[in-house]
């Protein structure tokens, strides 16, 4: 019985570790391009909700629209706020667009924060004023956090873990969008109900490789080419 179980549990952690594969990019140039950065833009996430059939009925497409919109504004925010959380006890080299500021330029410049792929980072960190841009893609099969359903003041009775998703983070240069870091993740297990703790656990890791937390690391190896 101790045999089986152990087998069991060897198959089902091998599955589990399979099911949230990570990959991160950085750019084998990033310190001679990025050395005179100053401010990084943090963009609301294209979110994509894949609501079951009889989930779907419940909403209207306008609805799910501003569902995403609000799921994707939230991945926004978390995100910036770990990155000043991280700032206050290891500061590093880049400041943070405020998240108003950003979104609030956006929508000066008549841009759809539900349709931010339709303009190249370039475009977007001109908008911005900022010298790079940090943009994101989430595919979850259920809203992550509860506040998605209260931004249209509805509640759909689909609640809880998400059960499966992918999350992408890119990092762009502003003068001629060159991707500077690229994290990618698959999950097959429970993404949470709260977007800051899904954000912390996705950045816990990432955040090991982010390169403006170690430019020092980034200029001793460009020395050495």
């Amino acid at each position: 019985m101790n045999k089986l179980f152990s087998l069991l549990f060897f198959v089902s952690l091998t599955v589990t570790l399979m099911g949230q594969s990570r990959a991160i990019y950085v750019h084998p140039k990033f310190y001679t391009i990025a050395k005179n950065h100053k401010t990084l833009a943090v963009l609301p996430f294209s979110v994509q909700i894949g609501l079951r059939p009889d989930e779907r009925k419940t909403i209207t497409t306008e609805q799910l629209a501003e569902m995403e919109k609000k799921e994707g504004i939230d991945a926004q925010n978390a995100l910036v706020s770990w990155f000043l959380k991280k700032q206050k006890t290891n500061p590093f080299a880049i400041e943070f667009q405020d998240v108003q500021t950003t979104n609030a330029m956006l929508l000066q410049a008549g841009i759809d924060l539900n349709h931010l792929t339709n303009y190249t980072p370039q475009e977007l960190a001109t908008i911005l004023k900022v010298d790079a841009v940090m943009g994101g893609s989430m595919q979850t099969a259920k809203p992550v956090s509860e506040g998605a359903s209260i931004a249209i003041g509805v509640a759909f009775g689909f609640w809880g873990p998400t059960n499966s998703g992918n999350v992408t983070i890119n990092l762009n240069n502003a003068a001629d969008g060159t991707l500077l870091w690229k994290y990618d993740k698959q999950l097959s297990r429970g993404l949470g109900s709260d977007m800051n703790i899904l954000m912390d656990t996705l950045m816990r890791k990432a955040s090991k490789k982010f390169p403006y937390m170690f430019m020092d690391k980034y200029r001793e190896e460009a020395k050495k080419h």
